[in-house]
């Protein structure tokens, strides 16, 4: 790969939130923008979205999500490969995992400084695939800059041919989008082989068939722990 195309702050948070829960994801794009759609529905279908998708070119793309309770920060269900802070092997006993492309510069930062949003910002300034505003849910206060109204596949797209940027790989050289790099992108997205992602940075894997049923139990234990403190009608 010579050149990524990349468009920061596109609204396409890869972070979703319901009332006991937050989801936090890595990997393709599309498969992201199902799992959001089916996590922030108020009683999700019984059927997964799909964890993996090919293309016709033989390409292989994945998601990871990590789905952590609302307010005591408990770790439900996570999918796919981290590193922990603290080389504990699991997430029992760590206080910080990573992933992604930048993983490994956020946790190093993470181990000197101790700081969630300065890691990732650190991450942003090494790993190529890394940028733009921090997106964070705050378990204590509540708060969060999360978008309130979800972007979608097509809207990444818009503002790449509009806004994007092109990095060289070789060089690490950036430049706006031209319109020489708008025809040879779109010619690119109309032909599918532009992969849309915030790459996983891990060799590509498929769910277990374990994984897939404790995320389908994990959901339905959210659901009726909302369900249960909801406000009731007298």
């Amino acid at each position: 790969m010579k050149y990524i195309w990349f468009a920061d702050d596109t609204g396409f948070d890869k972070i979703a939130e319901r009332p006991h829960a937050v989801m936090i994801c890595a990997g393709d794009a599309k498969l992201i923008e199902e799992w959001k759609t089916w996590f922030s529905s108020p009683v999700p279908s019984n059927e997964l979205p799909p964890t993996d998708r090919s293309e016709l070119d033989g390409s292989f793309h994945e998601i990871y999500i990590t789905i952590i309770q609302k307010p005591s920060f408990t770790v439900l269900f996570y999918s796919g490969d981290y590193d922990h802070h603290g080389d504990v092997p699991t997430f029992e006993g760590a206080d910080a995992s990573f992933t992604g492309s930048g993983g490994g510069f956020a946790k190093a930062c993470y181990a000197a400084n101790g700081c969630s949003l300065k890691c990732v910002e650190s991450a942003g300034q090494h790993d190529p695939a890394t940028g733009g505003e921090v997106k964070f849910v705050d378990f204590e206060s509540g708060s969060s800059n999360l978008n309130t109204v979800s972007t979608t596949i097509q809207s990444i797209r818009d503002k790449l041919s509009t806004e994007g940027t092109v990095m060289n790989m070789t060089t690490k050289a950036t430049e706006q989008i031209s319109n020489l790099h708008r025809t040879e992108l779109a010619k690119a997205l109309a032909a599918d082989k532009v992969s849309i992602a915030a790459p996983t940075g891990r060799p590509p894997r498929t769910w277990t068939v374990q994984e897939k049923l404790k995320v389908s139990e994990v959901m339905r234990q959210i659901v009726e722990s909302e369900q249960a403190s909801a406000p009731r009608a007298v």
